[in-house]
């Protein structure tokens, strides 16, 4: 196993205004499965239907432990993690879901869509901000509404978004799979910033051959260690925060829209210092893009047509903006 965790930082940060307002909570969707497991392959399809349904509001990775197969080849690939977190909760077969942090009841379906319903929309004092380079992860910390009582615990994993694998159970394709922990497994502890703060920590990644690199991301994520309740999760796919306290002081002016060749984006009273464009379902699209002053100009001409999400990270603060090809 590659330990992904080959140097780390910490800084404490102070945000530009404070607006003690909450945002968007995303439900951590954790999941217990087996490839080699034939009830999870009967589950698991209506489950993977369910958050294709709700993708804007769930964070989704999938461990793989010991039972009922410990000759599951995701659960070979890092035995101790996958066995970790899934001891964390007792689970004791598969499948199963945690749903920020509690257990769904064992029932005919792995998620009903109305406990799934009831923790979407629900907001959060902390914002958890995921971005990433080819070698490293940044996450950082945000605490934009009244600071929650409790200790925490900043949890970051690396998972593979999408594996095609004929597996024993039938199974062809495995979402948002887990791969390693870039934290410690336990978490790496942290006091939680006031409000008006943000704490960040920096990652470095190293390279594993049996992983495919361009489906690889980070999540990380916000756990109480005495009622494992999360806070709130993160990705580097995330399109926007509604009411964070970081919020950039400008924004962000998108044309032609829709595109077809060329698109100009510009920054209000910030500079941008690089720029990701993300396709609907999350994933990161190659676009080559030049920075001019407080303008971003971007060859949109290779994309295919649909709905993009265009990321501009500048020196006040990120903007995020969505555009038609």
């Amino acid at each position: 196993m590659h330990k992904l965790l080959s140097a780390f930082s910490l800084t404490l940060v102070t945000v530009l205004s404070l607006t003690a307002q909450n945002v968007t909570k995303y439900v951590l969707t954790e999941h217990f499965t087996n490839s080699k497991c034939s009830v999870c392959a009967s589950r698991n399809p209506a489950f993977y239907t369910l958050l294709s349904q709700n993708e804007a509001a769930v964070h989704h990775i999938a461990y793989h432990p010991s039972v009922p197969y410990s000759t599951c080849v995701f659960y070979l690939a890092n035995p101790t993690e996958n066995n970790q977190r899934t001891d964390f909760y007792g689970v004791s077969g598969t499948p199963r879901v945690a749903l920020n942090g509690s257990l769904v009841p064992l029932a005919s379906q792995l998620l009903p869509p109305a406990t799934l319903s009831a923790q979407i929309g629900l907001t959060s004092p902390v914002y958890v901000e995921v971005s990433e380079t080819a070698t490293t992860v940044q996450v950082r910390v945000h605490t934009v509404g009244e600071k929650p009582a409790g200790n925490y615990v900043l949890y970051t994993a690396f998972a593979e978004k999408l594996i095609n694998y004929n597996a024993p159970n039938g199974e062809q394709q495995h979402h948002d799979v887990f791969r390693d922990m870039l934290s410690d497994i336990n978490g790496d502890a942290f006091e939680l910033p006031v409000t008006g703060e943000s704490i960040e920590y920096q990652y470095t990644k190293t390279e594993n051959a049996n992983w495919v690199t361009d489906q690889m991301y980070a999540l990380a994520w916000v756990q109480n260690t005495q009622d494992k309740s999360v806070l709130n999760s993160g990705t580097r796919f995330d399109p926007e925060v509604s009411g964070s306290s970081e919020a950039p002081v400008g924004s962000l002016q998108i044309a032609p829209n829709p595109v077809t060749e060329r698109l100009f984006a510009i920054v209000a009273d910030d500079q941008p210092q690089s720029v990701e464009v993300f396709s609907m379902s999350g994933s990161l699209v190659r676009a080559d893009y030049s920075l001019e002053g407080n303008q971003v100009s971007v060859d949109a001409a290779a994309l295919i047509p649909g709905i993009y999400f265009l990321k501009v990270r500048g020196e006040k603060g990120t903007f995020t903006g969505k555009f038609v090809k």
